[in-house]
């Protein structure tokens, strides 16, 4: 794909694709209820695709409507075997938190697997906390998938568990896993990551308490069913607001956003470089939700972004490191590791490309230091066959001077399936 760039000045109010998170998380609990659940707005991505069908697998009726998503439970201890490999694609939070779900059952045999890029991220981070509440979980040499699964007939433990480090998908896979135990958990990170389950969880009426950076999981014998509505996704939000803040004079309106604190970190990073956004809410059950409202600006200025932040904008890198880049001054990232161990090394993939772009950036183990310059040159994009490098380096494309290249465009179908059509329209 081509892109022209030096985009002009615009007004416009869009709507981003439903969350992915939610989305994932509203499939589960659902398929984890007694009862027919209604899921309306739902991401329909090729990751929540993968869990719808993994939902399906385990025994949930689905029935797909107009604009939603009926699911007939099957309760939380009463999943069905079966009868082939769970296949979850390219998607870590569908592995991780359906590992935590059927660690947990007294019988059956599941094996989760996934596409190349998925078996070589890492899982030994809940493999082992599993393991030390009794599951039968295995895996490949270095906690590779494909994962198998054998039910213990006595069921697991609870656990008070330090994770080494702050990810919501290790968090869930736990609090899924203590839902079923014989005993409480408590579970504690270094840092908040996002909380949408622990959020709607509790709004369902589960027995579970966030103290601090602490989760505390009772046991529960059954989830309601619920019929909810998904809101817009944040992280897709970001590039489109990142593209109005750097286009000066632009005025942008994303409308229908959640607005979760622990979604929303990159507004604050944006703001303390100088961008003029503001938050507009409207409701508040389970998640805030709102609208982001941003003006264009002149000139952004340079930050730091220390380890604290990272989990609250670990998907927003990618785009927050187009902003630095045009920004006065220089900028590092630290505390973000975890991002060579996403759909692609992250890290890797943002200085390669903003490399080919003119800027000046050294590549950390855990982040990247860049002086920003005034204009980015066009190149030929290399998305490494990753969702959100392809966004950001869209977006990049567009502020550059001359034409770019994007080598797969199609890869952005796991989380925002329609964002070209969207940014292009945003530019005509």
């Amino acid at each position: 794909m081509k892109i022209s760039g030096k985009i002009k000045s615009f007004s416009s109010e869009i709507y981003v694709p439903s969350d992915k998170s939610i989305t994932h998380r509203l499939f589960i609990f659902a398929l984890s209820s007694k009862g027919t659940s209604i899921i309306r707005n739902p991401l329909l991505g090729a990751d929540t695709l993968s869990t719808l069908s993994i939902v399906e697998q385990l025994g949930g009726r689905i029935e797909r409507l107009e604009n939603s998503i009926v699911i007939k439970g099957k309760g939380l201890r009463d999943l069905d075997e079966p009868s082939d490999v769970l296949n979850c694609g390219n998607s870590g939070t569908t592995i991780r938190l359906f590992s935590g779900l059927l660690a947990a059952e007294k019988r059956g045999f599941y094996v989760l697997t996934g596409d190349s890029s998925l078996r070589n991220r890492p899982m030994g981070r809940i493999v082992k906390p599993l393991s030390i509440m009794g599951a039968n979980i295995f895996s490949r040499q270095n906690f590779l998938a494909p994962l198998a699964i054998v039910g213990n007939k006595n069921g697991l433990d609870g656990i008070n568990y330090n994770m080494p480090i702050s990810s919501a998908q290790l968090k869930s896979c736990l609090i899924l896993a203590g839902l079923k135990a014989n005993s409480n958990s408590i579970i504690t990170e270094p840092f908040p990551s996002r909380d949408h389950t622990e959020l709607i969880l509790s709004f369902l009426g589960i027995n579970i308490k966030k103290i601090e950076n602490s989760v505390y999981v009772y046991p529960s014998q059954e989830l309601a069913p619920f019929e909810l509505t998904v809101p817009g996704d944040p992280s897709s939000a970001a590039f489109f607001v990142v593209l109005a803040t750097l286009v000066s004079k632009s005025r942008l309106i994303v409308k229908d956003v959640c607005l979760n604190p622990l979604r929303i970190g990159y507004i604050d990073v944006l703001k303390r470089m100088g961008a003029k956004i503001a938050l507009e809410y409207i409701s508040s059950d389970p998640e805030p939700i709102g609208n982001i409202l941003v003006e264009g600006v002149e000139k952004l200025v340079a930050t730091d972004i220390v380890p604290a932040e990272v989990p609250k904008i670990i998907d927003e890198i990618p785009i927050i490191s187009i902003a630095m880049a045009l920004a006065e001054g220089k900028s590092e990232i630290s505390g973000a590791f975890d991002l060579r161990k996403k759909e692609s090394d992250r890290i890797s993939a943002i200085c390669f490309n903003l490399k080919n772009m003119g800027v000046d950036i050294i590549e950390k183990e855990d982040g990247f230091i860049l002086n920003g310059i005034n204009e980015l040159k066009s190149t030929n994009i290399k998305t490494f066959d990753d969702h959100r490098i392809a966004m950001a380096f869209s977006i990049a494309a567009l502020l550059a001077k001359g034409e770019s290249t994007i080598d797969n465009p199609s890869c952005c179908s796991i989380s925002f399936p329609d964002f070209y059509d969207r940014l292009f329209r945003l530019c005509t």
